[in-house]
């Protein structure tokens, strides 16, 4: 079975029936699905459907809007210490899937451990909508 990694920082799957929808379609396609997530009590956060599986991150004092949610806090010297660090903590995957600023460390997910990559944002080109900071390596990430 194919395993797919959807890096979801805002963690709002069950409010975002698009989102949901690719997530059905690859279980009933005999994909297994992980949703890695912020974790955030204001919200209901559960697995859209069998197959998929909900990752949540408690990462205290770290947001959606920081750019990075699994590798923040942390620091690497090499791009083989962060490929031996998703080994460990998230190995396995044959396509990993960013969604909105999550394609910054989809795209360094798939770069180290060389698998493909896709990426999902429906705001990357209106910088008024998700704050310029971020266009420039959410643009460089794709």
């Amino acid at each position: 079975m194919k395993k797919v990694l959807i890096l979801h920082p805002e963690g709002n799957i069950n409010s975002n029936p698009n989102l949901n929808g690719i997530v059905e379609i690859l279980c009933e396609n005999d994909y297994k699905v992980d949703i890695c997530s912020l974790k955030r009590k204001e919200i209901i956060q559960n697995s859209p459907c069998s197959g998929a599986n909900m990752i949540l991150l408690d990462r205290e004092g770290v947001s959606s809007e920081d750019g990075f949610f699994i590798l923040a806090g942390r620091s690497f010297t090499s791009s083989e210490m962060i490929a031996s660090y998703f080994d460990k903590n998230f190995g396995g995957y044959d396509l990993v899937i960013g969604v909105d600023r999550g394609i910054i460390e989809a795209a360094i997910i798939a770069r180290v451990k060389r698998v493909p990559c896709g990426l999902i944002s429906y705001e990357i080109f209106f910088e008024e909508e998700a704050g310029v900071e971020f266009k420039h390596p959410e643009r460089e990430a794709c």
